[in-house]
This record gives structure tokens, sequence and C-alpha cells, in this order.
């Protein structure tokens, strides 16, 4: 999708390789690797940008298969990778009939940094009947979904006087600029979240990422205290739960299929 194209060449600058999206995502792989990653799996992952997840889950011995809407993103990972456990495929995951899906093949289906947030709540009810097809027996989703509460977001709009800002989150879609292009978005809590799921799947951890550690887009204006970013880091997984969930960035769901 040329929406995402258009991102592909400054994703890993702007997100990946900053001080809070290396933070954040060092979150994901903490409590990832704590509860559901092990070696000799068959992943399939959905909305994989430039493959680095990719490429972290396959060096613990695991096949994943990593995809993405954007042919660029995945022209970029294919260029990065070197790891012949790693198949990039570019992949719309609303094409629920594709043969990616096929059924009781993987082990862990997982979608890292809000890529589900594009699709409203009724593609997300359909989008679950997939998952759980494909997963097999007792297999887990896990997902990072962008909350529509973050507590840190409306502090800052609200020191910056941008009181029609304070909910933005809680727009359906709010239109959200990527490099210059308007892209619909959804938030979600944790419950209207798992809700969508509750038929063919059962939750076992939410937690938080960006709790403490801030929303990305403010990397610019914090960089002279950057330093002292890991100590929220720190803290964040020291206070790692339901709660602050519910009221951080995003937050880390695991699903286990029915």
């Amino acid at each position: 999708m040329a929406l995402f194209d258009s991102a592909a060449k400054t994703y890993d600058e702007e997100f990946s390789q900053s001080k809070i999206g290396k933070l954040q995502r060092k979150l994901v792989y903490h409590y990832f690797k704590k509860s559901v990653l092990k070696g000799g799996l068959n992943i399939l992952e959905l909305n994989c940008g430039t493959g680095i997840d990719a490429q972290w889950m396959a060096k613990f011995g695991n096949k994943v298969i990593a995809t993405d809407i954007s042919p660029e993103m995945v022209s970029i990972a294919k260029n990065k990778n070197t790891d012949r456990k790693i198949r990039f495929d570019v992949l719309d995951f609303t094409d629920f009939n594709n043969s990616i899906f096929t059924d009781d093949k993987y082990d862990i289906v997982f979608s890292n940094f809000g890529g589900l947030n594009c699709v409203d709540d009724f593609s997300l009810k359909s989008f679950s009947q997939t998952i759980s097809r494909c997963l097999k027996p007792n297999g887990k989703f896990v997902s990072v979904i962008m909350s529509e509460n973050c507590w840190i977001e409306k502090f800052y709009f609200f020191l910056k006087g941008k009181n029609e800002d304070l909910s933005r989150r809680k727009k359906k879609p709010l239109m959200v600029n990527v490099n210059g292009r308007a892209v619909s978005t959804w938030y979600f809590t944790p419950n209207s979240y798992q809700n969508l799921f509750n038929e063919q799947f059962r939750v076992s951890k939410i937690l938080p990422v960006g709790f403490l550690v801030p929303p990305s887009y403010m990397s610019k204006g914090l960089k002279p205290i950057e330093s002292l970013l890991q100590l929220n880091y720190n803290l964040e997984i020291l206070f790692a739960h339901a709660e602050t969930a519910a009221i951080a960035d995003h937050f880390y769901i695991e699903m286990i299929k029915n």
C-alpha cells in the first residue's frame, strides 16, 4: 500500500533506531520472550515493517513468515535479511482467503506496534476467525495495540494547552499523519479489543508498552533528557500489569486459541 510505502525509507531512522522506539521494542521482547517465545516454532508475523522483529524471533531457532501490506517495507526487510528461516511476503491481512492463512499451521501469530489499529471493529471481528483457524490447538495470538487512553499523551497536550486533543484517540477513526498522508486509525481499550476476539480466544496476559516510556513522536523534544528514559523503562517493568496497560501508549496482549 502506497500509504506505508512512503514511510518505509525513514521508518527505522524515525522509530526503530530512536531511543524511545528501542525501549518500547525492548519492553515487547521482554514480555514475549518471558512467556511465549522459544525455539522450533512456526510463527506468522503480520505488519512486519522492515523485518526487525522477524530477525529477532528467527535467531532463537524459529521459522518465521513475515508479512506486510507495503511492498517497500517488505523490500527493505528482504535486503536486510540473511536468515533462511525467514520468508518475507506482501500481504493484506484482511485478505482472509490468502493461502498464508493455512489451517492449523502456526504456533504463534504476532503483530507489533499498532498494525492492527488500521482496521475497524468489524474487520477485526472477522480477522479473529481467520487467525483462530490458522493457529494450531492452543496456539497463541500476540499483538501490540495502540491504546485509546494514553495518560502521557493527555498530560502532554494539557501542558501545551491543546485541550481539543486530550480525547483525540476516542475518534472513530482518527486520521493520523503518516509521512504527509492521512491514515484511518482506530484506537482500542484492552477490554474493547479483547471483546472482538473472545469467541475464539481467551486472554492470558495484558501488559503496558509505553506506560512510562513516552510515545515515539516525543523523541525530538526529549533529546536533552534521553539518558533518563532507561529509568522509565526499568520502572515500567516494575509496574507492568493490566491496570497500567489500560493507560499506556500501547498494550501488549497474549491470547490463547480456545
